[in-house]
């Protein structure tokens, strides 16, 4: 009787369900797809799209949708309003990262070994004006940061007079060795006995590592901009590189549970790979009152003890 009257409550359930959504329509309450900004070519606009941080007057994150032109970046709304832009000739820099999250306790027992990780891709761009300078995150549709961050140093590069592929001299001349350099700038050298053989050295006494100091790294106007807003928000107490291309970022207890923390580091590990672009792949070593709690690279953040 009992499982005679759970089966009548059953099908009134599945038919008043069905009366509410008619087959093969949306329901009302289902999310609307964006609206483009009018007059935007396709190829140049971008969906998906939550902006993080960064701009000024802008403290809050809001999803939306990128539009990418010779001109500049906006960033519109999903019904098509533009929020704010950023003119290309003020553009200095874009950079793409992606973080990488363990799966929720929940969807490992649920899934089990099939619960993957959540990637997620960053776009950063640093903009300096005569009054100003900002570091823009937006967090971008997964596989398309790289693409976002060329094209708009494509056009950055293009609105400050930079042709495309073009080699400068001064470029040239950061990447010559001084002794190149200097027989370059005297023709009158004979270039056949030129070069000295080879001095023999002890490899054991090797010249000892050079770090860069506070002062040097905030010289770098993204790195400075990065790490301050990190600092100023009560997520960073301390910073120092400890060896070549590895800075050791000291946490704060509220950083352990805030959750802009991953975003900020995404930020600051953007700003530092661009400074040590020249070294092997750079890391943050993640520290806590005195103990390593995880690492930042390449492939995202990585929770050691993180409590």
């Amino acid at each position: 009787m009992r499982l005679t009257v759970l089966a009548g409550l059953l099908a009134l359930m599945t038919a008043h369900v069905g009366a509410q959504v008619p087959y093969g329509r949306t329901p009302a309450n289902s999310q609307q797809s964006a609206v483009a900004p009018p007059g935007v070519d396709k190829n140049s606009l971008y969906s998906d799209v939550e902006y993080i941080s960064g701009h000024e007057c802008f403290d809050q994150k809001r999803k939306g949708q990128l539009v990418v032109t010779a001109d500049g970046v906006g960033f519109f709304d999903n019904k098509g309003k533009l929020i704010f832009s950023l003119q290309a000739q003020t553009i200095k820099d874009a950079e793409h990262t992606r973080d990488i999250r363990d799966p929720s306790v929940g969807k490992k027992l649920l899934f089990g070994a099939l619960a993957g990780d959540r990637k997620q891709d960053f776009l950063t761009i640093t903009t300096e004006t005569q009054s100003t300078a900002e570091g823009v995150v937006f967090k971008v549709k997964q596989n398309s940061a790289t693409g976002l961050a060329a094209k708009i140093g494509f056009y950055a590069r293009k609105a400050r007079g930079e042709a495309p592929g073009t080699v400068t001299a001064s470029s040239l001349a950061a990447a010559a060795p001084a002794s190149s350099a200097g027989a370059a700038s005297s023709p009158d050298v004979d270039r056949s006995s030129a070069a000295a053989p080879p001095v023999p050295t002890n490899s054991a006494s090797s010249p000892p590592e050079i770090l860069r100091s506070t002062a040097d790294l905030t010289s770098d106007l993204g790195f400075r901009l990065a790490v301050g807003d990190a600092q100023r928000l009560g997520l960073i107490t301390d910073y120092q590189e400890i060896s070549t291309s590895t800075l050791a970022v000291d946490l704060s207890d509220k950083a352990m549970d805030d959750a802009s923390t991953e975003q900020h580091l995404v930020r600051l590990y953007s700003a530092y790979r661009r400074l040590s672009s020249s070294g092997p792949v750079p890391t943050l070593v993640l520290r806590h009152q005195g103990l390593s709690v995880g690492e930042y690279s390449t492939a995202g953040l990585t929770k050691g003890d993180w409590k």
